[in-house]
């Protein structure tokens, strides 16, 4: 009974998520278009291309050119030319995202471990997290949506151990934004704290993951030919500290905002320490890692001039892993679940092990009975001798480990 509740919670579990989404978040549908989505999206000169010639610039070194983009999200700026001039439409389809990275969010904890409830408070967690307004009204930044959308994916397929399903969605993560760089450090948390069994194949797949990086960094940086950016006063350890605490404390909303003062590097090591006391609890690790990791590169452009070092929206993959953190330190069902390959091998040892287990319970919980052999208690109630018993347990094999 229970387990058919449960089943009935999962299968109504997305719709919920998208139901409190269109609830909340319905009524930045229909706002006045302004911030970078009046530059980027409403004004936009490449737009007025005809398709054959915007898509060959939109894949080409003209591409900062045809966009006047500070960050390369090719797959973002093509959604926006077949968007643009709508802004209910691209606003909604920015909504209808965010649900789907709840729901990937929630399906994540449960692949971590984590029991059906607590894996549906973590997609409300990410879902509501008081730091998306801005990256969901303005459109311009829906690049952080997609990012993480195959990111989330790219994970889901890796642990199910779908490989070419994993590296699909890198590449095009890679396409929606920089950030999409972080998915192999997913893949790569997954295999060394939970499931380390194949390590020819964790070779060859990291070798094939490190090649796409390696072109795409030289594409980005090299190839495109990008502009130089003047530096700026530059310190990482107050601005991974601003962003820890604004996960701990998502108040007030910023969008721009001048460089954190040095003090704020205390949240940065209160952060750590959190990381540490995690060590043993490779759920939470795996998610506070993860939201480490998705302000990285944030932290990283603010060395270069920017009209934001730090904003709200820097938050949105950070907020993933903080709720694949607390989803797992708020309740676990059991083990977190391997790939096809390996979770086959112990599902066919399991049942050995319960079908010997089972012939030798009214005798001995130590030794399993002979399979094939009558069981025990059957005997007894036939009348057969101590002698036989004391033969059974001799031959019998050794109790298979667990």
């Amino acid at each position: 009974m229970r387990r058919a509740l449960l089943e009935e919670a999962d299968a109504a579990a997305p719709w919920a998520l998208a139901g409190a989404a269109a609830l909340v978040y319905a009524a930045t549908v229909n706002a006045p278009v302004f911030g970078d989505d009046r530059v980027f999206v409403e004004s936009a000169a490449g737009f007025a291309l005809p398709a054959g010639e915007f898509l060959r610039a939109l894949f080409s070194r003209e591409y900062f050119t045809l966009t006047g983009e500070g960050t390369y999200q090719p797959l973002t700026t093509l959604f926006h030319y077949f968007t643009h001039g709508r802004p209910a439409l691209y606003r909604g389809a920015g909504i209808a995202l965010h649900a789907l990275n709840a729901e990937l969010v929630r399906r994540a904890a449960r692949r971590l471990g984590a029991a059906p409830d607590a894996a549906l408070l973590g997609g409300f967690v990410f879902l509501l997290f008081p730091t998306h307004p801005e990256t969901l009204i303005i459109s311009a930044f829906k690049g952080n949506l997609l990012a993480l959308t195959f990111t989330l994916g790219a994970f889901l397929c890796w642990a199910r151990g779908r490989a070419a399903g994993a590296f699909a969605c890198f590449l095009l993560a890679l396409a929606s934004k920089e950030t999409g760089l972080l998915v192999p450090a997913w893949l790569a948390g997954w295999t060394l704290l939970f499931e380390r069994r194949r390590p020819e194949f964790e070779r060859r797949a990291a070798l094939v993951f490190a090649l796409a990086g390696a072109l795409y960094l030289w594409w980005r940086f090299i190839g495109l030919g990008a502009s130089d950016m003047p530096r700026v006063p530059w310190n990482p350890a107050a601005l991974s500290g601003w962003y820890a605490a604004k996960l701990a404390w998502p108040f007030e909303a910023c969008r721009e905002r001048t460089p954190p003062a040095l003090a704020w590097s205390l949240a940065a090591v209160a952060y750590a320490a959190a990381v540490w006391a995690a060590r043993r609890r490779p759920a939470v690790l795996f998610g506070l890692l993860a939201a480490a990791l998705g302000v990285a590169p944030h932290v990283w452009r603010a060395r270069y001039y920017m009209d934001s070092p730090v904003a709200d929206r820097f938050l949105y993959m950070s907020a993933a892993g903080l709720a694949l953190a607390l989803s797992a330190a708020s309740g676990r069902a059991r083990a977190p679940r391997s790939s096809p390959s390996s979770s086959s091998a112990a599902r066919r040892r399991c049942g050995e092990t319960f079908s010997t287990a089972t012939s030798a319970r009214s005798t001995s919980r130590r030794r399993p009975a002979l399979p094939g052999t009558s069981s025990p208690g059957a005997s007894s109630r036939a009348g057969s001798s101590t002698k036989a018993t004391g033969a059974a347990r001799a031959t019998a094999p050794p109790a298979p480990s667990r």
